[in-house]
This record gives structure tokens, C-alpha cells and sequence, in this order.
């Protein structure tokens, strides 16, 4: 029995729920891009995979893999999820969810240790963070677009909705 060395992983989100525990024993797998989710969103969200995740991904948009979408009815369900507690990185980017959907991710206590949250190209387009760089790429500036500044007085703001403006810089999923 030989374990692989690699932690990040493109799946269907159908396979990930039937064989989490095959993948784990194989190798200490940290980060999930998941394929065709809506199906399966209740049972994923029901998943006790799920636990072992720091990252999580549902924006396959510009892939091969990127012609489905979770959907708000995955996103709700996510986020009543009682496995999420140590995910640190969610991509919910381009899933076709709704402001309800949106605000139910924002306002669940679901994702404690949440430190980057990537909601944009949803119902409100611009839900991101207005980034300035000079010109090697250093941020310069970071603050909310008008839309989230928006979606916040509506729906409260936690700090995982602005991570480069807390961390004067991007973040990488890998980093998480």
C-alpha cells in the first residue's frame, strides 16, 4: 500500500460522495474542485468528507468541466452543512446562485474558519473586492466594490469577503 503526494483533486461531486474514504486512504487529499455538484447537493452536503476539506471549489468556469453549476439549492444546503467547519477557501464563483443563496453562505455559522470566500459572477455580478496593483503586481489597494458593500448592509459582512484587503495581497487556495 503506497500512499500518492498530492492534495488538491478535480472530481465529480457523485464520486466524491461514494468514494471519499477510498480517496483519503490514498492520499491526504486537502483540496476538492467539484464537477456537476446540483445532482447530488443534498447528499454532498450530508457527506462526512466534506470534514477533512480546507478547500473547496465549485468554479470550474473556461474548463472542460465547467458546463454544470452548483445552483442556490446547493449552495442552501452547503450551508447548513454541519461538515464545513474547517474549510479555510471556498469558490462558489459562476454557480448560478441567487442573492438568497448567496446570503445564506454569508450568514451561516457553518464555516468558522473561513478565510477566503469567493462569491462573484453570481446573481450580483461585481461581489468581489476592487483590487489596484502597481506595476509588478504588488496591491496597492483593496476595498469592496459597490455590490458587495451593497450585499453587506443587507446581509452583514464577515472578514473572509475581503481577503486582500486584510492581507494587502492575493490569495492562492494553494496557500490555505
Amino acid at each position: 500500500f503506497r500512499r500518492v503526494l498530492f492534495r488538491s483533486i478535480v472530481i465529480d461531486a457523485a464520486t466524491f460522495v461514494r468514494d471519499w474514504r477510498d480517496l483519503y486512504a490514498l492520499a491526504p487529499i486537502r483540496h476538492v474542485d467539484l464537477v456537476d455538484a446540483a445532482p447530488v447537493a443534498a447528499e454532498l452536503a450530508a457527506c462526512e468528507g466534506l470534514a477533512q476539506l480546507r478547500g473547496l471549489s465549485f468554479n470550474l468556469a473556461g474548463t472542460r468541466f465547467g458546463k454544470t453549476r452548483l445552483g442556490s439549492a446547493g449552495a442552501r444546503a452547503l450551508a447548513a452543512s454541519p461538515y464545513l467547519r474547517k474549510l479555510r477557501y471556498l469558490d462558489v464563483r459562476y454557480s448560478d446562485l441567487d442573492e438568497g443563496a448567496l446570503a445564506a453562505l454569508v450568514t451561516t455559522d457553518a464555516l468558522p474558519r473561513l478565510e477566503v470566500g469567493l462569491l462573484d459572477g453570481n446573481a450580483i455580478p461585481d461581489l468581489c473586492e476592487d483590487v489596484s496593483s502597481d506595476w509588478d503586481g504588488t496591491v496597492t489597494d483593496a476595498r469592496p466594490t459597490q455590490a458587495l458593500y451593497d450585499f453587506t448592509q443587507r446581509h452583514g459582512d464577515r472578514p473572509w469577503l475581503h481577503p486582500v484587503e486584510l492581507r494587502r495581497r492575493h490569495v492562492l487556495c494553494e496557500e490555505i
